[in-house]
């Protein structure tokens, strides 16, 4: 087997989601380019050393990479060593000793003021985009989620949070992780739901229309741009604005900071254990 082969498979059998397999089958090939670019001859991922790891590092970085993708690459290779048994040499590729360890990992977004989202919501000329957006502020959904809601949803988040306040989101998730989230404003969420439902029922069961994923994602994406949903304030800020005021509902009802970081990232379907990157990351 080549080396390029067993990197592919590594990458492959280290799991996670469809799109995480993926990209690091592409980050595993890119290494195998490079070296074949210098004309280092190695099959298999127990002969990679860390001047090998260097040099492709220092060419990313020579070519424009940014550090943040740097320490992806890094961690991309220590995943493909780790699924063959390698955990030895995978520890030993620490970020230091490849000059991109200060690589931030605080969020590209900052959370959009009330009265910033309001106005420029008012100047969505599509309706089932802008109900999308409502739904984003209002329930913490990623784009992708807001996107793909259809009426059915709508009527099965309507039913779960007269139930108990929560919704579950199981359509565009990320990885395909399904997730419960507590809602800290559930009439607010009711009202936005129920709007969505009058548009998606006249539109067939579809909130925004298009023939397609990717063109429905489209449509999303031009309306809030030409909306002034833009850059730091782009649509995903809505996401941030619905995190902090999860934590802030939490502080209020007496759980600590700890306890409210753990609990809204389960409510964002970050897991349970990254409370301290969802503060730093939301709570901008």
């Amino acid at each position: 087997m080549s080396f390029r082969s067993e990197v592919i498979a590594a990458a492959r059998a280290a799991g996670g989601s469809f799109k995480t397999i993926q990209a690091r089958m592409q980050m595993g090939g890119q290494l195998a380019n490079y070296l074949q670019s210098q004309n280092i001859q190695i099959r298999h991922l127990g002969d990679l050393k860390e001047k090998h790891i260097a040099g492709w590092i220092k060419s990313s970085k020579d070519a424009g990479i940014s550090d943040r993708s740097c320490q992806n690459r890094l961690t991309t290779i220590r995943g493909c060593l780790r699924a063959v048994d390698l955990d030895r040499k995978a520890d030993a590729l620490q970020t230091a000793k490849f000059g991109v360890q200060n690589a931030s990992r605080d969020g590209s977004r900052t959370a959009i003021s009330l009265d910033v989202y309001r106005e420029r919501l008012a100047l969505v000329k599509d309706e089932g985009v802008r109900a999308a957006l409502a739904l984003q502020r209002e329930l913490g959904l990623r784009q992708k989620e807001a996107v793909m809601v259809r009426l059915d949803t709508l009527n099965r988040w309507e039913k779960e949070i007269q139930r108990d306040s929560t919704v579950s989101v199981v359509e565009g998730t990320k990885g395909g992780r399904a997730r419960q989230t507590l809602l800290h404003n559930p009439d607010a969420a009711l009202q936005v739901i129920r709007h969505a439902k009058s548009i998606a029922d006249a539109q067939r069961g579809r909130l925004v229309r298009a023939d397609g994923l990717k063109e429905a994602i489209d449509r999303f994406n031009n309306q809030a741009r030409a909306a002034g949903f833009v850059g730091k304030e782009s649509p995903h800020s809505l996401r941030y604005a619905w995190a902090q005021d999860r934590i802030k509902a939490y502080l209020i009802a007496g759980v600590s900071r700890r306890e409210a970081l753990v609990c809204t990232s389960h409510d964002l379907g970050h897991g349970d254990g990254r409370g301290r990157w969802v503060d730093r990351v939301y709570s901008r």
